[in-house]
């Protein structure tokens, strides 16, 4: 499994990453930690609605649902931090198919120039 963000600006790329993971059963902990990652180091702050588009739907409506989960406990730190900012008005989560931004031909097209 690869977990992994891409960050636009309008319509273009301006930085992205992508990190194949060790231990599969652990991906869900880590997409809330990448998207906390990303939303603090973007600095989403303010009254600007800022998109958050994840490929998992599970993860949005656990983030936008707030409820304790005895399932999701581990993930309760990054959770609740998303799900904050979601509450708030300052992040609006979307489902989006994002693996075609991470195969290896379509990342060169969109972040190499010749």
């Amino acid at each position: 499994s690869t977990t992994g963000y891409i960050v636009f600006l309008g319509s273009s790329p301006i930085s992205w990453r992508a990190k194949k993971q060790i231990v599969v059963s652990l991906s869900r902990k880590t997409e809330y930690r990448v998207m906390a990652r990303v939303t603090n180091e973007l600095g989403v702050r303010g009254s600007t609605l800022v998109s958050l588009f994840c490929d998992n739907q599970v993860i949005i409506h656990i983030a936008s649902n707030l409820v304790f989960h005895k399932g999701t406990k581990y993930i309760e730190i990054y959770c609740h931090f998303i799900g904050h900012y979601i509450q708030s008005k300052l992040l609006l989560p979307s489902h989006i198919s994002i693996g075609v931004y991470f195969y290896k031909d379509y990342y060169k097209l969109l972040f190499y120039y010749n």
